[in-house]
């Protein structure tokens, strides 16, 4: 199940940056160290469980984004690939880093608890960390 969901996610991931720049939605494919988003993605509950309130997800942090895109539009777009293009369940919540509460601290270690029950579980090729889908773009056009 996790790599089924590790493959929805990067098609989806694919889908939503190509909707940044709809004109030159090729921009990312030919110039992906520059306009493609910035994505950190770790995954929860991937160890087997009976518990069905253990539900595989990800917790998913964008940037290098372009500018003019505010929070609504990014949820927006990103919902549209995960749920349309994907065809993921609609169930995703969306905030921004200024809204989280306090900092970007609190939200990586919010992302990364699972890594804290079990340490193993992070460096591990099925491990907390989703390597295939993160991406850190070497010359972002939108870093500030």
């Amino acid at each position: 199940m996790a790599f089924e969901a590790k493959k929805d996610l990067r098609h989806a991931l694919n889908c939503f940056s190509k909707q940044l720049y709809p004109r030159k939605s090729n921009l990312v494919t030919r110039k992906p160290h520059q306009y493609r988003p910035l994505t950190l993605v770790t995954i929860e509950n991937i160890k087997e469980t009976t518990d069905e309130q253990q539900t595989i997800h990800f917790n998913i942090s964008l940037g290098n984004l372009p500018k003019h895109l505010c929070t609504t539009m990014i949820d927006i777009h990103f919902r549209h690939a995960w749920h349309v293009k994907a065809k993921q369940p609609n169930d995703i919540y969306t905030e921004a880093v200024a809204d989280y509460p306090s900092s970007v601290r609190q939200w990586l270690s919010y992302s990364l608890k699972d890594a804290r029950k079990d340490s193993k579980q992070a460096w591990t090729t099925n491990g907390t960390w989703d390597v295939e889908n993160c991406w850190i773009p070497q010359a972002a056009i939108n870093t500030d």
